[in-house]
């Protein structure tokens, strides 16, 4: 654990089974700060990231591998980002990385957006934010 600090006013917590491929995709890929890390919690290893708007992602694996149900793919992590210049950056990063995009479910976001899977399935949108 890290020194203390304020907590973000919304986290967001999920479950994994595979905590070092998504502390890759969301820290490398993605370039979401880490802001704390644990280890041995009541059997918990985990990582929270940075995301924009002051809210964090907890990302925690336990020892016994709990096995999570997959996601849906409407079940979405959208991020505004201050342009589509942004967006275009953050895609290239994305895919230079070897993550390709995939289609979205719901056909409102395919002109707005673009959507990638995290190594769990989890869908993540990144979109101009100025096309709110």
């Amino acid at each position: 654990m890290t020194a203390a600090r304020e907590p973000a006013p919304v986290r967001i917590a999920r479950a994994t089974r595979r905590l070092v491929a998504m502390t890759r995709f969301y820290r490398e890929a993605l370039g979401f700060a880490v802001v704390d890390q644990f280890t041995g919690h009541a059997g918990y290893t985990g990582v929270i990231f940075a995301l924009p708007g002051g809210i964090e992602l907890e990302i925690t694996q336990h020892e016994r591998g709990r096995s999570a149900a997959p996601p849906d793919p409407d079940d979405l992590l959208v991020i505004y980002l201050p342009s589509s210049s942004r967006v275009a950056l953050a895609r290239a990063r994305l895919e230079v990385l070897g993550h390709a995009s995939v289609e979205p479910v719901n056909p409102w976001w395919r002109s707005r957006s673009v959507t990638f899977a995290d190594p769990d399935g989890w869908r993540i949108v990144l979109c101009d934010g100025t096309d709110r």
